[in-house]
């Protein structure tokens, strides 16, 4: 499924979750290197950190549908999310 819908998804470089071979750690390190580079600078850092832990819970699964659909997924592809996500694999987008 992975070679299947790839190529839908964007994932940015900043991003570090949900990407083989990024982890909380390699954050804290790109995170602590821009900290030290600003100070070398003597520039002013702000951060916003948020933890969204329990966020996957907060959008109803027709939104999430309806998101794949608008990316272009339909037919097969769909049926498999929508069947992983209600247990109801003859509704079509």
């Amino acid at each position: 499924m992975h070679s299947k819908f790839s190529h839908y998804l964007s994932i940015v470089a900043e991003q570090f979750g949900f990407r083989k071979g990024m982890s909380t750690e390699n954050a804290s390190c790109k995170l602590t290197d821009s900290v030290f580079k600003s100070l070398n600078h003597r520039m002013h850092g702000r951060g916003i950190f948020c933890d969204l832990v329990k966020t996957q819970g907060c959008r109803s699964h027709e939104v999430s549908l309806a998101k794949l659909h608008f990316s272009g997924i339909q037919g097969t592809g769909a049926n498999w999310f929508i069947s992983y996500l209600t247990e109801n694999v003859t509704k079509i987008i």
